[in-house]
């Protein structure tokens, strides 16, 4: 990274041209760079603890990105990098491609655009992420490619991993020029369907902005006041719920990879893991979702049997992946902490207000008489004698788990030693 103190751009009157949907999103300002126009983008807003994670990292991503795509017609050039929060570009006037109706744009515009990121990959940088924003149109009919803060960069002769990652990268360039293509396009191009399927964790990564514009849209159309308020809460809790079992996951796939298991920590670990899965599988074939106030099986004696479940697998992994250093332990401390100080008291808070709400003084019985985490020794009074249901499980999808766990284990156990 290049990061100058005693030069910075002007931003006396500086114009913004992007805030971003949210705090995470570097904000981009029409600036006056040495007398030339120019935009400055720049993470200094983001929370310091983002800035140093994240924003950084991706600054320093795509300033190494334009100096290797220096040159490279239809990229804009990079200027200067005068601190670490910020870059200053090339600025390029036009308009942006979702500015264009569709179906109304020359079908060689899109074979440029296509050149464009063929150059790019020929220095050895793929995109990954472009889409209708990221492509202006100047004066002159040519496309311009910005922000490459989502590029992979091939190294060298890379490796099996990172080569592996760049061809993923480059067929979702590919794919993106055609979808563009299809959609502004005054005649039909190949269309994406002729090209190979996008890569699963690209997949899940559009689901989940696809997820999070549906949010946006529900709350933009919901309804008045308290309904309002109701859909916007939902539909942060249901993102924020995938985007923690997303991370926890990862986590999780982390340990297992790097883990050194002996037969002690196996042995002491599935201790913990199969009567936590146990629970979760008669839980999960009690519950019926956001439809009724359970009070059979595991939930006579805890309200959260499944919370339970997933504390005890937590630990029975942590103690399975014996890994160099200890960061299992690590994780293990991360996790509790996590757990017992965010999740469990946001989890208490949001859904027991929604349960009351719902049930009323079964509600509040039943959260009196029954214990929020651990389990009591005797039965709830009230609780119901409901069968456990096969059907349910499958509903919730409990099986999924299993497999999962099974797999981490036989994995595990073909590492031991000997």
């Amino acid at each position: 990274m290049i990061a100058r103190g005693d030069v910075a751009p002007n931003r006396d009157g500086a114009e913004p041209l992007s805030v971003g949907r949210n705090f995470t999103k570097a904000r981009v300002s029409a600036v006056d760079w040495r007398g030339a126009p120019a935009v400055v983008k720049s993470v200094e807003h983001q929370p310091a603890w983002l800035r140093w994670a994240a924003g950084t990292r991706a600054l320093d991503r795509e300033e190494r990105a334009y100096r290797l795509l220096a040159g490279v017609r239809g990229v804009p050039s990079l200027l200067e990098r005068p601190d670490r929060w910020s870059l200053v570009l090339q600025r390029v006037a036009g308009r942006r491609l979702d500015e264009h109706p569709r179906h109304s744009l020359p079908p060689a515009l899109f074979d440029a655009l296509a050149r464009v990121l063929r150059d790019a990959h020929e220095r050895g940088v793929a995109h990954g992420d472009l889409h209708r924003k990221d492509v202006i149109v100047d004066a002159q009919g040519r496309p311009w490619v910005l922000d490459w803060a989502t590029s992979l960069v091939r190294r060298g002769s890379a490796g099996v991993v990172r080569g592996m990652l760049y061809r993923r990268w480059i067929e979702v360039d590919e794919r993106a020029v055609e979808k563009l293509r299809r959609r502004y396009a005054l005649a039909a191009g190949p269309g994406a369907d002729q090209l190979p399927p996008a890569w699963a964790l690209h997949r899940w990564i559009w689901r989940m902005k696809r997820l999070s514009a549906e949010y946006s849209e529900k709350d933009r159309l919901g309804a008045a006041g308290a309904r309002q308020e109701e859909f916007r809460a939902s539909n942060r809790s249901r993102l924020w719920g995938r985007m923690r079992l997303a991370a926890m996951y990862t986590l999780a796939g982390v340990l297992v990879a790097m883990a050194r298991p002996t037969p002690f920590w196996l042995a002491a670990g599935l201790v913990f893991l199969v009567p936590g899965e146990a629970l979760r599988w008669w839980a999960a074939g009690h519950l019926l979702k956001s439809k009724e106030l359970v009070t059979s099986g595991p939930y006579a004696y805890t309200q959260n049997p499944l919370y339970l479940g997933r504390l005890l697998i937590l630990t029975g992994l942590a103690l399975m992946c014996r890994t160099p250093a200890g960061l299992n332990w690590i994780a293990l401390g991360l996790g509790l902490a996590g757990f017992f100080g965010y999740y469990l008291p946001r989890k208490l808070r949001v859904e027991g207000a929604r349960l009351e709400s719902r049930h009323g003084e079964r509600w509040r019985a039943y959260g009196a008489g029954v214990p929020i985490l651990f389990p009591a020794w005797r039965r709830f009074p009230g609780a119901e004698s409901g069968p456990w249901s096969w059907a349910r499980m499958v509903r919730n999808r409990e099986y999924l788990m299993v497999l999962g766990l099974a797999a981490i284990v036989w994995f595990l156990y073909s590492r031991l030693p000997g």
